[in-house]
């Protein structure tokens, strides 16, 4: 999701403002993008875009006690945006209140590596006493059945049985207020000894806003070729894979996993599978921070930025020695 001026403010001065803070925060220049936010919630404090983009400033930076809160705002953008897709539901929002005893809905939001980064915290709520439910995509069903609550597809008709409250699994990480929990948390049978096989994904959603930045073709990993491994490619197109739980199982069989930003990367990182992450120059989004190779969200990942310039072959040439490396072979 990405804030968009027009749901700041009509006011051409404004507009202007954030477009600024815009610019400096998809160009990583994360110090010029704070200033830009300020001065505009100066003017607006109110502003949904606005505090969206801060809130993203602050996560990108790990300041989740700042960021948590902020990020709400991107449920009062998708509204301004007329995008809201708010449960009509008879039981009130969960804002933090005692859960012992309680029955909590988790409703779904954003796309399936969203969803799966946020999945983190449903143990948590579960060790809180919460007797907790799901509601996903089909492709999730499956696959979350591992995290102890009850887990409900999204179909037409789908009858939901009373609960005391709901909340947005990208709201949990602000109620609860815990540190992040780290991965593992989804279930990982891997191999004893190397394989000889990694996955690949190269095209993320082509509806993503960012898609056009964060993939690429298959070619550009022609030179994963060179290492004599078995290459196997990922997305469920040319896999098979019916759902997540059976991409999962095929990154058990796996000894490393390289990828562009996709759901994919969340599920290997959340089953404490090695993980080589492309990133894109332009837009990164927050979750994957800036000028670190490591992520607090997925120990077992490392990731590999583009440069200003734009180009994926250094990207794609660190990852080939890095997998070389673990391999001891000579590229």
């Amino acid at each position: 999701m990405t804030s968009e001026p027009q749901a700041t403010a009509p006011d051409p001065a404004l507009a202007a403002i954030f477009a600024e803070a815009q610019g400096h925060y998809e160009q990583g220049r994360l110090a010029q993008a704070e200033v830009a936010s300020q001065r505009l919630l100066d003017l607006r404090p109110q502003s949904p875009s606005g505090r969206f983009l801060l809130a993203q400033i602050c996560l990108a930076q790990g300041r989740w006690t700042q960021g948590w809160p902020l990020y709400e705002a991107r449920l009062e953008l998708l509204a301004a945006l007329g995008r809201a897709e708010t449960p009509d539901l008879p039981y009130p929002r969960w804002e933090g209140e005692p859960l012992a005893g309680k029955r909590l809905l988790v409703w779904t939001e954003q796309g399936l590596g969203d969803q799966i980064q946020f999945a983190r915290y449903i143990p948590a709520l579960v060790k809180m006493g919460a007797q907790v439910s799901m509601i996903v995509p089909p492709e999730l069903v499956t696959l979350f059945g591992h995290l102890g609550a009850e887990i409900i597809a999204i179909q037409p008709g789908v009858r939901i049985p009373m609960h005391d409250y709901w909340v947005y699994p990208g709201s949990l990480a602000g109620r609860l207020g815990l540190p992040v929990p780290r991965a593992p948390y989804l279930p990982s049978h891997p191999p004893a000894l190397p394989v000889g096989r990694i996955g690949v994904v190269w095209q993320g959603d082509p509806r993503h806003p960012n898609d056009a930045q964060r993939s690429f073709g298959p070619g550009v990993y022609k030179p994963l070729l060179a290492l004599g491994l078995e290459i196997v490619a990922l997305a469920p197109e040319h896999s098979g894979a019916k759902d997540l739980e059976a991409t999962a199982r095929l990154i058990d069989n796996l000894d490393a996993v390289v990828t562009v930003d996709t759901a994919v990367a969340h599920l290997a990182g959340a089953m404490g599978r090695p993980v080589h992450l492309a990133l894109p120059f332009l837009r990164t989004d927050w979750r994957w921070m800036r000028d670190r190779p490591d992520s607090p969200l997925y120990p077992s990942a490392k990731l590999y930025r583009q440069g200003p310039d734009l180009d994926w072959d250094p990207v794609i040439a660190a990852i080939a020695a890095a997998l070389a490396a673990e391999r001891h072979v000579v590229v």
